[in-house]
């Protein structure tokens, strides 16, 4: 905390410039000229000096307010550091398929930076991990913002970190993969694969289906594996609902994204936890780090 608020403060605890300046080891001039220094800096009076001691103006005591808030940050940060470099710590993350490689890819840098921390990852579509995170047993969790209906009234926050939309994806030799642009409607001739099925992304599809004069989509898997998901699309008609995120990241070799008249549903992937003044030094150095380093899997 700088110099002259913590000489401020001393001064303020004791409401005496000569006590302060005991606890602080200097003279009281250099207390008072300290002093004199800050109510300069802020252009304002701090204190008023009376037979007894000192009383703070009410600037004094906003002064006071918030330097003891510094303080109380400090020393939580303090505490927090000296966690991380004696003590084992799991930082636990839920996060969904295309969140892989970018977590991935920060994963060094933020093990060397907290060599003392073991970093645990479950993979789970975002429906999936807001209960846990709810309930403590994870820290973050990284999901698209279609969570918004099961996070009322309970005191977590988002973080938009990637702006994202849906593609529907099918294999070259499909016969919506033609040079030309179809119609919404068009997706309900075909069966789908439903990959790590989200309620909200497959309603608001058959709510646009419906909306264009089509039929809601019928599945002939739903499943939680990739893999088995794309080699369904690439041997049969089949459609897979996707973000766009995920299918760069994905080899997308004899796939395809249709060409569609109108995007499906455009929403931003990001991060789910506790408000960022609660969450632990962990959890904001991790987030830190990744929103620093996503620009490589946007492009």
């Amino acid at each position: 905390m700088n110099k002259m608020l913590i000489h401020f403060t001393k001064a303020a605890d004791l409401m005496s410039i000569s006590q302060a300046s005991i606890k602080l080891g200097i003279s009281q001039p250099a207390l008072s000229k300290s002093i004199r220094a800050l109510e300069k800096k802020l252009d304002v009076t701090l204190i008023e000096r009376h037979p007894r001691g000192i009383r703070l103006t009410p600037e004094g005591e906003i002064v006071y307010m918030r330097a003891q808030k510094i303080e109380f940050e400090m020393q939580a940060i303090e505490r927090d550091i000296h966690t991380l470099q004696h003590n084992q710590q799991t930082l636990n993350i839920g996060a969904g398929p295309a969140w892989q490689k970018p977590i991935t890819s920060i994963l060094p840098e933020f093990l060397r930076r907290f060599p003392n921390v073991n970093v645990c990852i479950q993979a789970a579509p975002i429906s999936q991990l807001i209960t846990p995170l709810i309930e403590d047993n994870l820290d973050l969790a990284f999901g698209g913002e279609n969570g918004q209906e099961l996070l009322k009234n309970n005191g977590l926050a988002f973080t938009p970190m990637i702006d994202s939309h849906l593609r529907i994806i099918a294999r070259k030799e499909h016969p919506l993969n033609i040079n030309r642009v179809h119609q919404i409607s068009a997706l309900s001739h075909f069966p789908w694969i439903a990959f790590q099925a989200s309620s909200e992304i497959l309603n608001h599809v058959n709510n646009l289906l419906e909306r264009e004069g089509g039929t809601r989509v019928r599945y002939i898997l739903e499943t939680e594996f990739l893999e088995m998901a794309l080699e369904m699309v690439k041997n049969t008609d089949a459609l897979l609902c996707i973000s766009d995120q995920l299918f760069k990241q994905m080899d997308t070799d004899g796939l395809v994204s249709l060409n569609l008249s109108e995007p499906i549903w455009h929403f931003h992937l990001g991060a789910w936890a506790k408000p960022k003044e609660t969450r632990s030094l962990l959890v904001n150095e991790f987030l830190n780090l990744l929103n620093n380093n996503l620009n490589a899997f946007q492009e």
